[in-house]
Order: C-alpha cells, then sequence, then structure tokens
C-alpha cells in the first residue's frame, strides 16, 4: 500500500495512502496530516479504479515492516462500508515470500470495480467525540505512540507535550512480532487490558497523524471488540491550546 517497486503478488495493485487522505504542505497551517476527507468521493474512486467493488474479496499487502500502511488501508476500507471484506495478509509480503508464493514483476491491471456500500463514518472519532466521551466509562482510550511521547519527554510539537487525559499507553509495536504478525488472542488481550481495556469497553485510538493508531484499532477489531480511530489524532489535537494534555508525574 506505499506503492512498492516489486515482485508482486500476482494481480496485486499498489495504492498510495496519500491518495486516500489529505495533507497540508510544508509549512501550511493547520497542519493536516493524513486525514481522510468528510466528501469520499476521490477515496471511492482510488479503490474502484483498483478494481474494488462491494462484493470484492479484499487482501491487503504491506512491505517489509509497515504493518500500519495496511492497517490505514483496512480502516479506510471499513469507513467506506467494506471492512467485512477486507483481510490482511500477516507478515506481509515478506511472509508470501517465505510461503514460497508465486511472484510476478508487473502489477496487476483490473477491470475498475463500484462501490454503491453505505459508508460507516461511525468509525472515525473526532476531537469533540473524545473530549465528551474519551473519559466515560465504557471507552478505552489508547495512545499508540511510543512511551517518550506518552509521558511528554518528546514535544508532540513546541510547547505542546503529553497524552490526552484518560489514556492508556499501548505502542503499536508491542501489538505485532518483528516480522509483521499479529501476536496470538491471549496476549493481545493481556496487552490491551495492561493499557486499561475492560471487558465490553469501545477502543477508541490515537497517535500522531492515525497511522500507528490504525494498527491499534485493526488488532482491536479481529478480537471482535468495537474499536475506532481518531483520524486527526495528535496533529489536530495538539495544535489546539484549548485542548487538554496531560504529562504524568515522574515515578
Amino acid at each position: 500500500s506505499e506503492e512498492p517497486e516489486g515482485p508482486w503478488i500476482p494481480g496485486a495493485v499498489p495504492l498510495n495512502l496519500n491518495d486516500l487522505a489529505l495533507n497540508s504542505e510544508e509549512g501550511e497551517e493547520p497542519r493536516i496530516a493524513l486525514d481522510l476527507p468528510e466528501d469520499l468521493t476521490g477515496v471511492r474512486s482510488v479503490f474502484e479504479f483498483a478494481g474494488v467493488s462491494d462484493d470484492s474479496r479484499i487482501v491487503v499487502v504491506f512491505e517489509e515492516s509497515r504493518v500500519p500502511s495496511a492497517t490505514r488501508t483496512i480502516w479506510t476500507l471499513e469507513v467506506l462500508g467494506l471492512g467485512e471484506r477486507a483481510s490482511l495478509l500477516d507478515g506481509g509480503l515478506e511472509a508470501w515470500k517465505a510461503a514460497d508464493g508465486a511472484l510476478a514483476d508487473t502489477p496487476g491491471d483490473p477491470e475498475p470495480g463500484r462501490i454503491t456500500a453505505e459508508p460507516k463514518p461511525d468509525r472515525r472519532a473526532t476531537a469533540d467525540w473524545i473530549l465528551e466521551r474519551g473519559d466515560s466509562e465504557g471507552v478505552a482510550l489508547v495512545d499508540a505512540r511510543r512511551p517518550v511521547s506518552f509521558d511528554g519527554t518528546r514535544p508532540e510539537m513546541e510547547g505542546r507535550a503529553g497524552h490526552i487525559p484518560g489514556a492508556g499507553s499501548l505502542p503499536y509495536p508491542e501489538l505485532y512480532t518483528e516480522d509483521g504478525r499479529l501476536r496470538p488472542e491471549p496476549e493481545l488481550v493481556a496487552l490491551f487490558e495492561a493499557a486499561g481495556f475492560e471487558a465490553g469497553d469501545q477502543v477508541v485510538a490515537y497517535c500522531h497523524i492515525g497511522y500507528w493508531a490504525s494498527a491499534v484499532v485493526f488488532a482491536a477489531r479481529t478480537l471482535g471488540w468495537d474499536a475506532r480511530l481518531y483520524d486527526g489524532s495528535m496533529t489536530e489535537w495538539a495544535q489546539d491550546e484549548s485542548l487538554p494534555l496531560v504529562i504524568p508525574e515522574p515515578r
């Protein structure tokens, strides 16, 4: 999903995440990074050009360790109403090669598809939603960034550091092995519980730009849990000085 150069799984079509989101130019204010547009027409067209239709079985592949490239793509499909038809190739392209899967020198060239599925905008959380419900009972707000970002050691931007009130820390790499495979269910459950999740909670994940957090949302969804992504994440939250941030007390 990052336009790799090949080789390819036969029939695979490259997608660039920047074609599925809004991004501001260098120095432009406010900063926007990987935000899903409100109008999904263009995003829908990108998938249709890749051959995706309402009845497609979609398998998303990533190269090397770029798991969030695939999980962000799957989350976008979920917002489009096709989440139940999308899967992640566990371990990505390297796992395919290790299994002696066939390879092609060129990408696929499918006939354009047609998507008419009803979108699911509630898969995306907003800053207002988090302000109203983020610390409510039944919501597990999860920070997918590294601990140095969560505890404020590394500022998100000048003058703004820490995490959103009520959030627990769960860096996304902890949920996956070094070769990009999802950890077994008992390990995943234990990691979410350590971050403050309780049975029946709705998981709401954020990170810097809604990239790493998509890997947390995907892991929660594989467990059958209700999970949504705060798309604006800290790029949006930290720019607004009226929104609170918490720096934990030193241990």
